[in-house]
């Protein structure tokens, strides 16, 4: 059995590689012929103004052998509208086949009438839309189908396009000003001011007032009678005048009062209130450690 195993797998590997190799062709696009063909919408990204028109159209490029072509376009309606449309340059003598135009669908079909199959570049479709409301608006190409005179479809790749409704811009008023005034001032002509000499001007000196002195006035010598508390001293004073112009009476010194002002009641000293307050908040701690202590106690008594 586990010899066996590893072919098991490979068979099981092969029928899977051959199944999908078959299925192969369901899911690839269909391209017959036209590998290089594409057609586009263009203007790649159109503008219309609100109620005006644009002009759309349908480019190919690198055709080959193409006879007759069935196109499918996608538009939305609430945005634009198509006004009209009709066959470009790139084919001729053509017969319209089918037409089905809804709103926001158009698919027609063409063929040409006894003319050759056309190769390279033209114009397959004009358009024309209308701007019914301010938005971006996508023209997809659903679905181009080309046929050569043989009726051998090819599938040419597809480009779409977005057309843009905007509000119109409307044009700036122009303030056309009109000429500049020119003033002009005229100046009155300048005085001219003459000075006539009336007399020679003297100039005599005053001299100053002369200052008198004020009479000096003599004070009388202050008597002191010394006051029965003032302490004796045998000490000189350091003002004492020299010895021979002392004056008859001795002056004496007037004692000094040193008052000492008690604290008003109420006030003391910063250190002993901080000291207080100290005292007052250990005694608190100290009564708050011994309630804890004293419930706890007696809880576990009860416990």
């Amino acid at each position: 059995m586990t010899g066996k195993s590893p072919n098991r797998r490979c068979i099981v590997l092969l029928v899977a590689l051959l199944i999908a190799l078959l299925a192969a062709p369901a899911w690839l696009p269909p391209i017959q012929g036209q590998a290089g063909a594409v057609a586009a919408v263009k203007p790649a990204l159109a503008q219309v103004d609100l109620g005006s028109t644009v002009v759309i159209t349908v480019e190919v490029r690198w055709g080959e052998n193409v006879n007759a072509f069935d196109l499918t376009l996608l538009y939305n309606p609430v945005i634009t509208s198509l006004v009209s449309y009709e066959p470009g340059d790139y084919l001729s003598n053509l017969f319209r086949v089918y037409k089905n135009e809804q709103d926001g669908l158009l698919r027609v079909a063409y063929t040409q009438l006894a003319t050759s199959p056309v190769s390279g570049d033209g114009t397959l479709l004009r358009l024309v839309f209308h701007g019914l409301a301010e938005g971006d608006c996508d023209l997809i190409l659903d679905d181009l189908i080309f046929a050569d005179a043989s009726g051998n479809k090819s599938y040419p790749a597809r480009e779409n396009a977005i057309l843009q409704v905007v509000m119109p811009v409307e044009p700036s008023a122009t303030l056309t000003l009109p000429p500049s005034a020119t003033v002009t001032f005229t100046l009155p002509p300048v005085a001219t001011v003459t000075f006539t000499p009336t007399g020679t001007a003297t100039i005599t000196s005053t001299p100053p007032p002369t200052r008198t002195s004020l009479p000096t006035r003599t004070m009388p010598a202050a008597h002191f009678t010394p006051s029965p508390l003032a302490p004796k001293s045998s000490a000189a004073p350091e003002n004492q005048p020299a010895a021979g112009n002392q004056p008859s009476e001795v002056q004496p010194t007037l004692p000094v009062l040193v008052t000492t002002t008690a604290p008003a009641a109420g006030q003391g000293s910063p250190w002993v209130e901080t000291l207080l307050w100290v005292i007052l908040a250990v005694g608190g701690a100290a009564i708050i450690i011994m309630l804890i202590i004293l419930a706890t106690g007696s809880r576990k008594r009860t416990t």
